[in-house]
């Protein structure tokens, strides 16, 4: 069966998969045993999961709707999940609910809950108010490669780029050839490796994007020398790269939503490719954790 969704139900499922602990299980369109009818039921979002040896089933139904939900939706509920294997409904609703249905809510132990635009004072007790950039482009570049010699480095390009590198007698190429070479093939894809890795501690805030990152490597080449012009053999074993580098950036406009004592911050951007990344941030004030979740939606 396809599942049936809109972006009201998939923003709240997305929210219970990044509460919901590891071991449990969140599903849109999720299908829960009827045990009077002995057949399957279809709820919109279904959470599963197990503590302390128990296992325990939640029931989501959501509405999107701007005008307050009715008692009638309510008796709905109660009627769909009298017979349901769930140890909790909740109803979900974007425009609210009347206070008639909120008080048969209760009486059937349905929990009623909205979301609304969250608003400066909400977030004092949330660790942060995150700001989203997407990286359009990012470049690294060599900036100089430097020799060690009488315990001071000094830059190649004294020597000439042109210069060629000899080993064991042996022609290696030039300067600008071999080390540039040695950058791309080498060195480039280790810095990337190691700044994504720890992306989060080298970028804590939009400004530090900004910044040029300078990134200093020390290798050794045994037996590389160089002949000056002179004639002479100048060792150039032992090296140091300099790279710099910079990142293009885009900001995404943001809109903060405050869901069941939850901020969540969603928000989209249209790619160079056309295709849009649609984004959600969920900050729970009990844990004091964020969740970050991402997606691609290919261009139709």
């Amino acid at each position: 069966m396809p599942k049936r969704t809109n972006d009201f139900q998939e923003l709240i499922a997305t929210v219970y998969k990044q509460i919901t602990p590891q071991s449990g299980k969140v599903t849109e369109s999720g299908r829960v045993v009827d045990k009077d009818a002995n057949t399957l039921r279809e709820v919109d979002i279904l959470v599963e999961y197990r503590y302390a040896h128990h296992d325990f089933k939640l029931a989501i139904e959501c509405r999107d709707r701007s005008r307050k939900n009715s008692v009638e939706w309510i008796d709905e509920l109660i009627g769909k999940t009298r017979s349901m294997a769930v140890n909790k409904m909740v109803a979900v609703s974007k425009g609210g609910f009347t206070k008639s249905a909120i008080t048969k809510a209760q009486a059937h132990e349905i929990e009623t809950l909205t979301i609304e635009q969250a608003i400066e004072t909400d977030w004092e007790t949330f660790p942060v108010k995150p700001g989203l950039v997407v990286l359009s482009e990012e470049n690294y570049r060599l900036h100089d490669v430097l020799f060690k010699e009488d315990e001071q480095y000094r830059s190649l390009v004294d020597l000439g780029l042109n210069s060629v590198i000899i080993k064991d007698g042996e022609k290696v190429g030039s300067v600008k050839e071999t080390f540039e070479y040695f950058f791309l093939k080498f060195l480039l894809p280790r810095i990337q490796e190691k700044v994504k890795a720890d992306f989060l501690n080298i970028f804590q805030t939009k400004k530090d994007l900004s910044k040029t990152l300078y990134v200093e490597s020390d290798h050794t080449f045994p037996g590389f020398v160089v002949s000056s012009t002179s004639g002479e053999e100048i060792d150039i074993s032992n090296l140091r790269f300099m790279v710099h580098g910079s990142r293009r950036f885009a900001d995404v406009k943001q809109t903060h939503l405050k869901f069941n004592d939850l901020i969540v911050s969603t928000g989209e951007h249209l790619d160079t490719d056309g295709s849009l990344l649609k984004f959600t941030i969920t900050q729970d004030p009990e844990t004091k954790k964020i969740h970050c979740k991402w997606k691609r939606e290919k261009k139709v």
